[in-house]
């Protein structure tokens, strides 16, 4: 146990630095912009700068209690298409109903928009088997990632379906955004405060159009061990 308890230190804190890197996949490269999002960065400035934008503009109390407006009214939408269904004695899937009101809810957040009663369920359904096709992507064996000279000939199709997720992905934001609503008062949504970012024009805290989109694109349900283990800069 001692000798278990010692390993795990020398790797998650005396040289976390060290084993913080890890190289990408050609999946995660694709899907990522080039490694461009918090997950697959290389530790370094860059990927510290990436997790400050993170921590403090998307998922700090402020940002997440502006976007409240957003949140109350996808919620009422739902009880009141449940109270319409439920008085024409129409069968409800709750759990189809739950899965679509935060399908709305993440793009009301992310970028301003979210989709109507008919677009909903079709989108919902496309949005779970790209997710699907994602994981299996992520995953699955690929003969480029043990010999990256083979990686140009992307022999097993890896890369030209990852970016085919991600065109479907960006067909989605689309249709969420056609549907965004200009509301008044400081309310803004995630994409809004990248692009303020984006402008600022200083190193410290400005965004790559490729790291905007790698933020709000991939995957962040996964989390870098690193961002436990080392302090945050301010």
């Amino acid at each position: 146990m001692n000798v278990v308890c010692h390993q795990t230190i020398l790797v998650l804190k005396d040289h976390d630095a060290i084993f913080a890197n890890h190289d990408p996949t050609v999946a995660a490269i694709a899907s990522t912009y080039g490694g461009g999002d918090i997950v697959w960065s290389p530790n370094g400035p860059e990927w510290r700068k990436l997790r400050k934008i993170l921590v403090q503009e998307m998922v700090s109390k402020t940002s997440l209690d502006a976007c409240h407006t957003f949140r109350r009214q996808e919620v009422r939408k739902m009880v009141k298409e449940v109270y319409v269904k439920a008085g024409n004695s129409v069968p409800i899937n709750i759990g189809e109903q739950m899965f679509l009101t935060l399908l709305n809810v993440i793009m009301r957040m992310t970028w301003g928009g979210s989709l109507n009663e008919e677009d909903s369920i079709r989108v919902g359904i496309q949005f779970r088997q790209v997710v699907d096709e994602f994981v299996y992507l992520w995953g699955a064996p690929n003969i480029s990632d043990v010999f990256p000279a083979l990686a140009r000939f992307d022999l097993q199709g890896v890369e030209s379906k990852m970016k085919k997720l991600l065109s479907c992905r960006a067909k989605d934001h689309q249709a969420g955004g056609e549907n965004k609503e200009e509301e008044k008062g400081s309310n803004k949504d995630f994409l809004e405060n990248l692009l303020d970012l984006k402008q600022q024009g200083d190193d410290k805290s400005s965004l790559s159009m490729n790291q905007v989109k790698a933020l709000l694109l991939a995957n962040r349900d996964q989390k870098p061990a690193r961002q436990e283990t080392e302090p945050l800069e301010t």
